[in-house]
Formats: C-alpha cells, structure tokens, sequence
C-alpha cells in the first residue's frame, strides 16, 4: 500500500445483528466528528431482533459528503453471509479486517495464502489483516457478555490507529459515551480500545494509506439523525403534548420526546395503538394543547378515520411519517418514498392537510417547529413525510438557528374577545379567509365538535348550502397559507448553461448533491427543485422552473412514480421527464443517479 491521506473515507462493518456492535459504531463516528471530520452513517439491518447479517456504514473525512457511497474503503469482516456482497464493493486497494479465529477467517485465511481467485472471499486487488478479535477479548475478559461486547470496541481501536487518531482522542469519546454505565464500563471500553491500538502498532506492514486528513479549525455544526431534529423541531414548535407507539423506523422520535418531557412542558404518552394515539393527540388539541403524534407507513394506515376527522373537525395536529418500505409489514427496516399519495389522500371522501416533504437536517428540524403554526393556524392536520434513511442516519449538519417566529396559536378567542360579542359561532368565518375564531374548554361558548356535517353555529345540518359552505370554506384555508407565504419555500438552483434539472425530495437530496457535483466535472450541468411541500402543491413556482428546462429529471423512491404523475397532474404533461426511481428499500447513491443522467443524455445525442 502507498502512502497518503484520505479526504474522503468510507468504512463497512459486517457483523451479526444483535450483536451489540450498533453502540460501538455510533461512538466512533462520534469520535470522528469531533475530531473536525465531515461524518454520516447508515445501517443496513434486518427486521428480526438478532441473527441474520447486519451492516453499519461510517463516511467520514474533511470532504466527505452526507450520502453512501457505493464502494468502500475499509471493510471489517466477522460473519460469513453476506461477506461476498461487502468485498465485491469494496475499492481496489481497500483493507479487509477479518477474524482469523472466526468462521469467515477460516474461508478466507487459506484463500489468502494460496491466492486463489476462484474463492468468493478473496480478490487480488484487494488487502487483508487479520486480527484476532475473539483472542484478545478472551484472553482479557471474564464475562462471557463483556467478551462479546468488547470485540467490538477491539476492532474500533484498530480502526483508530490505522486511521491516525490518537487514544486520547478516541478514549474521551468513549469514555464520555458510556459515562452513565458506571465505571467498570467505561474502563472495559478504554481497555478494548487499547488492545486493539496496541495489535496494530505492533504489525509492521501498516502505512498511513488510510489516514485521515485532518485541519483544526472552529466550526459550528451538529452531528444528529433526523429523528433527532424532529423531536427537537417539536419541542421549538412548542409541542405540549405528543402520543407514540413503537414502530421502525420512528421509535426514536416519540423516545427523543420522552427525555425533552424530562425538561419541558410536555407530556408524552405512549398508546395503545395507532389510531388511539391519534385520538389521543386530538382531544388534546381540542382542549388547548398543542398536540402530534409519529409513526411509520403502517401505523399510518391505521390513522385514515381521523385524519379526516381533524381535517372536518378543524382540530390542529401535526402527524410525523417516517416512510419504510411497504406495503403491508413491507421490509421494516428499509428505506422508500411510497406514502405520497396515502398522505394526499388518506381518509374518505375529501379533506383538506397540508404535507411538507423536507430532504435535509436542518430542514427537518425547521418544517418541525413551523408544522405546528400551520396546523394551529388553518386547524387541520399538518403532516410531516420522512423516510427511514433520513430518520435513523446521522448526519454532520449545520448549527439549527432558533425559530424566527414565535409560537402562533392562531385564531383562539381571549375571554375579552368573547365578552365582546354578542354572538359566537364556531365555524363563522368571520375574516373570509376560510379559518373561524376558536375556543378552547372552559371559556364560556359551548358547541358541538362533531365529524358529521354541520351549520356555522355546530348545529347538526344536512343542508345543501351548509355542506357547500363547509366544503368551499375549508379548502379556501389552502388558498389563504399559500397568499400569506406560510409555506416552505422551495429550494430552487438554477445553472444557466443547464438544459436539464432535476426535482428532489426526502433523502435523495444528499445523493443527488453528490451526483451533481460529479457531473458537473464531466461537463454536465443540473439545476435543483428541491420540493418542499406536496399540499397544497407549489404550481407556480413548479411551472417556472419546467419551463427553464428541456429535460427534468424527477428522482423518487417508489415504483410507480408518485412524485411524477402528481406533477403531470397538477402542472403540466407537455415536458420531457426522466423518471429516476428506486423501490428496493436500498439507499440512493450518487453513482445510480449519475449513471442515469448520463444514459439519458446520451440517448438524446444519439
């Protein structure tokens, strides 16, 4: 191996779910953050609670970028399924760390010395070291469990030497990682790392190949998953009240709550099932709080009754969709883009919502805490589509400002308002912009809330005129928050020399900058439309930016292209676009969306 410094360093782990790894991993990318490195991660697990093969991705360096990578640098080996897939996508000249003493180090070691290039696990152009990772955990620990868990760390401190980073620094990462596991823990940790830092200094065959480059220098980013941003956005949106039940991948959203509850005016319940968490959030909502509920795809499914029941209702929520690969229990663990059309249109018949689509961190956290003005603002349910990738991925991120609005209840009478009329009506609009004054519980009107169709007083009506009023009354509310900009913007990246653009959403926001990036390069240029809401759908600014391009790539996961026909319909047919999609939970990548972009501009030469 040469000499030199990476810039831009991708590490896979292989390794066995439930094998208590997952800690370990976030750690060291922590301690990489701090170092001053560019860092994100991604998992790639099964759905079964331990067993089958589980991979952990680590990008990091001074110029990394926030997506996967399709290859590797450095590959850490310990089981043998899935072993063939890892080492095919690794780079030539990546390092392959395996255990010797284990299942795969007993495939790989004798194809290692015979070179033999008809083994699944060897290939020529690549690096192999053997550490004895089950060895040196045995040899100086006691308890079976601590001997499992410490391999881990061992292969971390190999990690850290091969890559330049020193104990100390490694060390207070870990030991400030596990402080809250007691003494004999963080001393177990520092004595793993050691081990495996020691094991690499003592081979003479390593070189500074895979050493990081590294520049001190002051910075002011975060280093969080997105589910972290959208609890903390709640918390800013001054979320009062917030109901959960645990499914992959939103868990971490309601369980991010549950500490901020620890510190702040919130309380947080976790329901008995989707739909009552749901019902829960709203009457909360109905009596003053300022209430949200998060879930996944199927959980979502189970929510349709009152979606529509908030929207007719006109009750504030704010419903938080981290999207998995679906249908039915799908793929759990996988990432998709497949609820556009459910968060359109979930629930019978028609109901006004608002659904915001952020693709980044920072956008996450801002379309969090401003979720919950608009909700309270129109009185509908606002919902706020992740994915998986997005949800549970960490991410290097630029420092979150503080709101720059105050918390908005919107139209909720004072006690002098009330006594200043002579009337009141629940669902009198009295300002013609579609949204009624409300009340909240115990200050003195009484009304009937109700899901059946009603007069502007809340008496129970079959009216004809009634149910036109309410209908026209409740979809104006959609007119009104795009007149008074209370909307997302869109992201909008115009190349003046580029005959092609590309409109993005979710997480294929960080493989398409990548991708952008590389192309641009190759000569090839793409301007960005980075879809900030679905409804109500930005048309305009959509129009303008379609009629600025001949070719308009639309890149989405999902097979019948969501994204595309909701365009079609809402702008225009009259345009040449490029579908670029992928439905097989795998996360997007520069490379495919390179790749594509070049096929199609070739067959247009052609």
């Amino acid at each position: 191996m040469s000499s030199g410094a990476r810039e831009d360093l991708q590490i896979a782990v292989l390794t066995e779910n439930g094998d208590y790894s997952v800690s370990t991993n976030d750690t060291f990318a922590r301690v990489l953050y701090d170092l001053g490195l560019k860092t994100t991660t991604r998992r790639i697990f099964p759905s079964n609670i331990k067993g089958a093969p589980s991979r952990y991705f680590i990008r990091t360096g001074q110029n990394a970028k926030m997506a996967l990578r399709s290859n590797s640098d450095i590959a850490i080996i310990l089981i043998e399924e899935r072993a063939e897939r890892v080492l095919s996508r690794l780079r030539p000249g990546g390092l392959v760390i395996y255990d010797p003493d284990s299942y795969i180090g007993e495939k790989i070691d004798p194809a290692r010395d015979d070179k033999d290039i008809s083994s699944r696990f060897y290939r020529d152009a690549l690096n192999y070291r053997a550490v004895p990772l089950k060895k040196l955990a045995a040899d100086n620990f006691e308890d079976y469990l601590m001997k499992r868990v410490m391999r881990n760390v061992i292969y971390v401190g190999f990690l850290s030497s091969l890559l330049g980073i020193g104990f100390t620094e490694a060390s207070e990462g870990f030991a400030e990682n596990f402080a809250d596991k007691g003494e004999k823990i963080v001393d177990n940790n520092l004595k793993a790392l050691k081990l495996g830092r020691d094991y690499a200094e003592n081979l003479n065959s390593l070189t500074d190949e895979f050493q990081l480059t590294r520049s001190r220098c002051e910075r002011d980013t975060l280093f969080m998953r997105g589910n972290d941003a959208t609890a903390l956005g709640a918390v800013m949106g001054g979320c009062t009240y917030a109901s959960w039940y645990p499914i992959t991948p939103a868990t971490s959203h309601g369980e991010n709550l549950e500490r901020y509850a620890q510190r702040y005016p919130l309380v947080v319940e976790q329901g008995e099932n989707e739909d009552s968490c749901l019902g829960r959030a709203l009457g909360a909502a109905w009596a003053g709080a300022r209430a949200s509920v998060s879930t996944s795809g199927p959980g979502f499914s189970n929510m349709a009754e009152f979606v529509g029941y908030s929207s007719f209702a006109e009750i504030p929520v704010v419903i938080f969709n981290i999207q998995r690969c679906g249908p039915s229990t799908g793929m759990p663990t996988h990432t998709k883009q497949g609820d556009l059309r459910a968060a359109l249109h979930i629930s019978h018949d028609e109901s006004p919502r608002v659904v915001l689509t952020p693709s980044t961190v920072e956008q996450l956290y801002s379309y969090s805490w401003q979720a919950f003005n608009i909700a309270a603002r129109y009185q509908m349910p606002v919902i706020l589509l992740s994915d998986l990738e997005l949800g549970l991925s960490h991410f290097t991120t630029e420092k979150l400002d503080y709101p720059d609005e105050p918390v908005d209840e919107g139209k909720v009478l004072s006690p002098a308002e009330l006594e200043e009329l002579e009337k009141y009506s629940r669902y009198e609009d009295v300002d013609g912009d579609g949204v009624c004054p409300r009340t909240l519980p115990g200050q003195g009107p009484t009304y009937v809330t109700r899901g059946a169709y009603h007069a502007a007083d809340g008496r129970l009506s079959e009216a004809p005129e009634d149910a036109r009023e309410k209908m026209e009354r409740l979809f104006k509310k959609m007119t009104t928050m795009k007149e008074n900009n209370d909307l997302p913007a869109p992201e909008v990246e115009i190349c003046n020399s580029a005959g092609a653009g590309a409109i993005v959403f979710g997480s294929t926001r960080y493989a398409f900058e990548e991708a952008r990036e590389n192309l641009t390069t190759e000569g090839i240029e793409l301007s960005l439309f980075d879809l900030p809401v679905l409804s109500p759908f930005p048309t305009k600014e959509l129009h303008e930016f379609l009629n600025q391009h001949k070719k308009i790539f639309i890149i989405e996961q999902n097979y019948s292209g969501q994204l595309m026909s909701l365009i079609q319909e809402k702008v225009s047919h009259d345009h040449d676009f490029q579908p670029l999609r992928s439905y097989d939970g795998r996360y997007m990548n520069a490379s495919i969306i390179e790749e594509r972009v070049k096929e199609s501009l070739l067959n247009e030469r052609k």
